[in-house]
C-alpha cells in the first residue's frame, strides 16, 4: 500500500498538542519498541515523529496497526484512558495510511471504544422496522420525480401505511441485526420500488381521506373492558 508520508508533520503537531500527548508518546513507543516504558528520559530519546515512523514502516496497513493497538490496549491496567489514546492516533495518522473514515469505524479500537461507552451510557433498547425506513426513503425519491401541484395531493404516509401492509417486516434490534436485514432489503430493493410506485397511485386516486386521523394514545393507554 502506497502511504502519504506528507500528512505526518500536521498528525505529530496535533498529538503534541493533545492533552494525553504523554500518553500517546508512551503508547507510540511501546507499539515500536515492543516494551511499556515508565522512565520518560528513555521515551524522550526520541521524537513523537521518528518513532510514528518506524510505527508506521513496521505497520503498513490500517488494520493491522488497529490490531497491536487493541491487543496492547487489552494488556494495559487503565484501558479506558488507553483506547481513547490509540483511537485519537488512529485517526490522526489515518491520511497517512489514506483511510477513509469507515476504515477507523471498522477498526478493532473503535469498536472497543464504542463498547466502552456504551457501558457508561447504556442506550435503551429499541425494536426498529427496518422496512419503515426503507419504504420511506423509496417514497420520497419516487415524490421528487412528480410535480409540486401532483405531490401536494399525495399524504405520505397514506402511501407509507398502504405500501408497509404489502411488504414483509425485518424488525431488528441490533446493529448486527440490522446489517444482516439490510442484506436482505437489498435484494429486495425492486420490489419496495414496485409496491411503492403502486400505493402512490392508489393515493392519487383517493386523494380526499375523510376518516380521523390515528390517535396513538389511545391505542396504547385505552382501557381494557373489564
Amino acid at each position: 500500500m502506497e502511504l502519504s508520508i506528507e500528512f505526518l508533520p500536521k498528525a505529530v503537531k496535533n498529538l503534541e498538542n493533545d492533552p494525553e500527548a504523554l500518553r500517546i508518546k508512551k503508547f507510540v513507543y511501546c507499539l515500536t519498541k515492543r516494551r511499556w516504558e515508565n522512565d520518560l528520559r528513555v521515551v524522550n530519546r526520541y521524537s513523537l515523529d521518528e518513532l510514528l515512523l518506524e510505527l508506521i514502516r513496521i505497520q503498513p496497513t490500517i488494520n493491522r496497526l488497529s490490531l497491536v493497538m487493541y491487543e496492547l490496549v487489552k494488556s494495559l491496567n487503565h484501558q479506558g484512558v488507553y483506547t481513547i489514546v490509540a483511537n485519537t492516533i488512529l485517526e490522526q495518522i489515518a491520511p497517512i495510511y489514506n483511510a477513509h473514515h469507515d476504515d477507523i469505524e471498522n477498526s478493532k479500537i473503535y469498536c472497543l471504544l464504542e463498547e466502552q461507552n456504551a457501558k457508561k451510557n447504556p442506550a435503551p433498547a429499541l425494536c426498529l422496522n427496518l422496512m419503515e425506513v426503507l419504504v420511506k426513503e423509496a417514497i420520497f425519491k419516487e415524490l421528487e420525480k412528480l410535480p409540486p401541484n401532483i405531490c401536494k395531493l399525495i399524504n405520505p404516509e397514506e402511501v407509507a401505511a398502504h405500501a408497509l401492509n404489502r411488504l414483509p417486516t425485518l424488525y431488528v434490534t441490533t446493529e448486527k441485526g440490522r446489517i444482516e436485514q439490510q442484506k436482505k432489503a437489498r435484494l429486495m430493493r425492486e420490489k419496495i420500488r414496485q409496491v411503492v410506485l403502486e400505493s402512490i397511485k392508489i393515493v392519487i386516486n383517493d386523494p380526499v381521506r375523510n376518516s380521523t386521523p390515528l390517535k396513538i394514545n389511545s391505542i396504547f393507554y385505552r382501557k381494557t373492558p373489564d
